[in-house]
């Protein structure tokens, strides 16, 4: 397999305005790959440190040179004569380097930007799309085929305009749905929606990631919004289309407690979980499954996952990548007393599960 001869970093700026960092790595084959790496508006406690300039007099502080240093002038030349194949060495090659339990000295900027583009690079030596190789690599014999879409309509939290808590509501078209047909109903969705809120004068302006973010006055109107929509269209809610959320729970988290509109007083982790099942009773029948991704990413509180799962008599499926983005050790304790529970209860007939969106 080729050999690394290239690594260079550079500075760009994401969708946001943000500056984030890109990669390309260049092989001695010839082949290339290029990798940028996203930044969200919101992000977890416990993530790895993505590295920032904190420079007053650029970008607000948000400037990512540092990062671009340490790929060009340490993670880059340390992984030059490797061979572009050996995916798992080149991770920890640079871990090792940083040397930190969550990557605050390099960056994991730096570092997960290098890694992605050699990968790519790794695909484009082997001529494959880059899902053909990590399927052949890490799933080989696994069936393929196209994820089916989530439509983010609503934006709210950081996300929005300030005036809902809860960061995405979605809409989910059910997988019996094939692509097509499942993007024509988020499409359809989305207008029937517009009109809506045109109707009811709600439009207050378009949120981070495109959906709306209309004057409501609590979350769970958005939902009973979304419902509605769809229960007015030809699709058949929770058969045709489920709703789903991304709460960004931490995002209101203060004090203790979690402040949302729905509630006249701050909430507990258990009455917000109270909560949660709740929604998933109204909005959602036994038959059917739906995805809700409560992002409750201090570790005392995700330790209480499970009694959320329990808690709801109904099938729940929750992702997170929030799970994945934290280290290791606190990973491990983590996830020791969940996966007993989610394991016991895995069965064909009623799963909730816990999927990693890594």
């Amino acid at each position: 397999m080729p050999k690394i001869t290239r690594i260079v970093a550079r500075e760009i700026i994401d969708s946001r305005a943000i500056p984030t960092i890109e990669v390309s790595v260049l092989t001695d084959s010839g082949h290339f790959g290029t990798a940028s790496i996203p930044s969200g508006a919101s992000t977890g406690r416990n993530e790895d440190v993505e590295l920032r300039d904190n420079d007053p007099t650029r970008y607000h502080g948000k400037g990512v040179l540092k990062a671009v240093s340490n790929v060009n002038s340490l993670l880059g030349p340390h992984l030059i004569s490797q061979e572009i194949s050996e995916q798992e060495n080149l991770d920890r090659l640079m871990l090792d380097l940083d040397g930190t339990p969550n990557e605050s000295k390099l960056g994991a900027n730096a570092i997960l930007a290098i890694s992605i583009a050699c990968l790519k690079t790794a695909a484009s030596c082997a001529r494959l799309p880059l899902f053909k190789y990590i399927g052949d690599r890490y799933r080989p014999g696994l069936k393929l085929q196209v994820p089916g879409p989530i439509f983010n309509l609503i934006n709210g939290g950081k996300h929005g305009a300030g005036n809902l808590d809860f960061q995405e509501f979605h809409v989910i078209p059910s997988t019996r749905l094939s692509y097509k047909e499942a993007l024509r109903a988020g499409a359809e969705t989305w207008v029937s929606l517009r009109t809506e809120l045109i109707h009811r004068n709600a439009i207050h302006s378009v949120g981070d990631e495109g959906g709306f973010a209309p004057n409501l006055f609590t979350n769970a109107d958005a939902l009973e919004l979304l419902a509605l929509v769809i229960k007015n269209s030809p699709y058949r809610l929770n058969q045709d289309l489920f709703l789903g959320l991304d709460v960004a729970a931490d995002e209101f988290y203060q004090d203790g407690k979690y402040n949302i509109k729905d509630s006249p007083k701050p909430m507990s982790t258990e009455e917000l979980i109270s909560f949660y099942v709740n929604l998933v009773r109204v909005y959602k029948k036994p038959s059917t499954t739906t995805v809700a991704t409560p992002r409750l990413s201090n570790l005392t509180r995700l330790a209480r996952l499970p009694r959320l799962l329990s808690s709801c008599a109904l099938p729940l499926r929750i992702i997170s990548r929030r799970l994945f983005l934290i280290a290791r050790e606190k990973l491990t304790i983590l996830l020791l007393p969940i996966l007993p529970w989610a394991w016991v209860h895995n069965t064909p007939n009623w799963a909730p599960q816990i999927v990693a969106n890594a």
